[in-house]
């Protein structure tokens, strides 16, 4: 149980974000636990106060999920109720007309609150958004999908551009791609509303070029009555040529440049459209554009870049992360090492790699053991649920324990069987104990590829068969999926990208490259590559030894003082040190 307990740990670790992470990403002026009335009942919630807003979330085994509510300060009005009748009572009059009566765990906390909340009332909530229809999307000029573009004056925090499977046609593409932004912007908002960040989603589409070759032409004349609606024969023949002409040389070639081609595109245009861009790329690939992908930036670290350049597939900018999703890419590199081919393994590529499937995909396969053979009966990292931050599969607690599936979440027993996994062996590096995403320790050490998404629905539990139908494009709208997105870009915002190795140069490889196809002397590159090691985290500061009381009584001085000689709102420099909101938080720890 032990063992089951910590690998489940380190599963919600490498999906969700721990509550450090969340606190530099969120940056709140104040947050911790309080007491909210509601209905006839006292229910726990978690506060995080960005600004004149006070936002409310459910928290489950220390993360933070869905917001609840959210409450204005601005010029609201606050008044402590009776110490006798209502002991740590205040309520909280909207300027709107509502009340939420709260209730703090101790004398101190309710004096920070109040503090805190004397100085947010003050505070000019920004502007909120003119109601309007929802902009059409817009033709970036690189192909005719229309996607939905942020305003050139809002600041782009990711860019992540979609590339399409087998089979894609350009008005499904449109529709898959608007769905994904639409769910990403959807679980942002219910998950992280006090985090200003934008999502710039660009797509490639790679068939549309493909199907005005000659050959494809060529390949219509030899196929009977394919305008005669034989509808199964579209459906499988336009997959079944794709795959084909990926597998021949001359043809794979095109495709690399045309992707490679929009990509740069689509780069060079957003670039004038939000000059001042400083943030992250990432890729987003479906079936057989993660192959695709893959072999491109393979080829970015193990070839020259005049090489490169002369073959048009030379990227313009530095990937940070690659998203497979219901990829058949363990195939294909199970294929290639037997072979003897020079592909790279996944742990040699200096981008973060996520192979995500739905456990029904008759497409998507692993990709761990294709790391390492250890990895086989280690099972992959479950996605949990957005709204319940849980593994357990909601079919199973909804058909109420009458009927239970085979193995966990479709899984092979034989990769949940604990006793397994002990006989297994040690994991690459020497160890079995995985430490979390979120830990100091060298990320990419430790780092898992493959996470499965949950079967959710009874339906789908009970047919495999329908499940398989529906599952291999269910990626563009899952919530759980765009979970997984945001959390990772987030957490890896903040944390960086780490070498996976401790002699690890291939991070400044790609850039020395890049500075030799500029016209550079390899011999001056050569001399600005930095030496990397083993890169760690800065240690937390250890916190002052101080009771709690004294942290929060050292805290409310400070702001009280400030607040009356000033007379204006509470800076941020003016709530204490991070050890003492650490001795705050511990305050909290006993429920309601």
């Amino acid at each position: 149980m032990g063992h089951e307990s910590m690998s489940s740990e380190r599963d919600l670790d490498s999906c969700l974000l721990s509550e450090d992470v969340l606190e530099r990403v969120i940056q709140p002026d104040a947050s911790g636990y309080l007491v909210k009335r509601s209905g006839l009942g006292w229910y726990k919630y978690w506060f995080s106060l960005k600004g004149s807003k006070l936002y409310f979330f459910n928290k489950k085994s220390g993360y933070r999920g869905l917001m609840i509510g959210s409450i204005s300060l601005f010029n609201a009005k606050v008044v402590v109720s009776d110490p006798v009748k209502r002991p740590l009572e205040f309520d909280v009059f909207e300027k709107i007309g509502k009340t939420h009566s709260l209730k703090a765990f101790t004398e101190l906390e309710m004096q920070y609150w109040l503090t805190v909340f004397a100085a947010a009332r003050k505070k000019i909530p920004p502007p909120r958004p003119i109601a309007t229809m929802e902009p059409p999307g817009v033709e970036t000029g690189i192909n005719n999908i229309k996607t939905k573009q942020v305003p050139n004056h809002v600041k782009v925090d990711r860019v992540m551009m979609v590339v399409h499977g087998i089979g894609t046609k350009g008005d499904n593409l449109e529709k898959n791609a608007g769905s994904l932004l639409k769910t990403c912007n959807e679980v942002k908002n219910r998950m992280f509303p006090d985090l200003d960040f934008n999502l710039e989603v660009l797509v490639v589409h790679w068939r549309d070029e493909v199907l005005r070759l000659k050959i494809h032409e060529d390949m219509m004349k030899i196929i009977p009555n394919f305008q005669g609606g034989n509808a199964l024969r579209e459906f499988v023949l336009n997959r079944v040529l794709d795959l084909l002409y990926y597998t021949r040389d001359r043809t794979r070639s095109f495709l690399w440049k045309e992707v490679v081609t929009q990509l740069n595109g689509h780069y060079s245009e957003f670039r004038k459209r939000h000059p001042e861009f400083n943030g992250k790329v990432c890729l987003f690939c479906h079936s057989l554009g993660g192959i695709i992908v893959y072999e491109i930036a393979s080829r970015q670290v193990t070839d020259d870049p005049r090489l490169l350049k002369s073959e048009g597939i030379l990227l313009d900018f530095e990937v940070e992360s690659i998203y497979e999703l219901g990829s058949p890419l363990g195939m294909f590199l199970t294929f290639e090492f037997k072979l003897g081919t020079l592909c790279l393994k996944p742990q040699d590529l200096p981008y973060r790699i996520y192979n995500i499937f739905h456990p029904n995909d008759p497409i998507a396969v692993r990709l761990e053991p294709v790391v390492d053979d250890r990895y086989t009966p280690v099972p992959p990292v479950v996605i949990p649920h957005w709204r319940t931050m849980d593994k357990t599969q909601n079919a199973v607690k909804w058909l109420g324990g009458f009927w239970k599936p085979k193995s966990a979440n479709n899984l092979p027993r034989e990769m949940v069987d604990p006793e397994n996994q002990e006989e297994a062996g040690p994991l690459p590096n020497g160890t079995l104990e995985l430490p979390t995403p979120n830990s100091s320790k060298n990320l990419d050490q430790y780092r898992r590829y493959d996470y499965t998404l949950q079967v959710v629905s009874a339906i789908e539990e009970v047919s495999t068969a329908y499940s398989a139908m529906k599952a291999h494009q269910d990626y563009w709208t899952s919530r759980d999926t765009a979970l997984l997105l945001l959390s990772s870009m987030l957490r890896e915002s903040v944390i960086g990208e780490v070498p996976s190795s401790p002699n690890d140069s291939r991070l400044s490889l790609v850039k020395f490259r890049r500075q030799v196809s500029a016209g550079m002397d390899p011999e001056d590159c050569e001399r600005s590559i930095p030496s990397f090691g083993m890169l760690e985290l800065s240690p937390t500061p250890t916190p002052k030894e101080e009771t709690v009381e004294q942290a929060v009584k050292s805290i409310l001085e400070e702001i009280v003082d400030n607040v009356v000689t000033k007379g204006e709102a509470l800076s941020e420099e003016d709530k204490g040190s991070d050890s003492n909101e650490e001795e705050l938080k511990k305050s909290d720890s006993r429920g309601w």
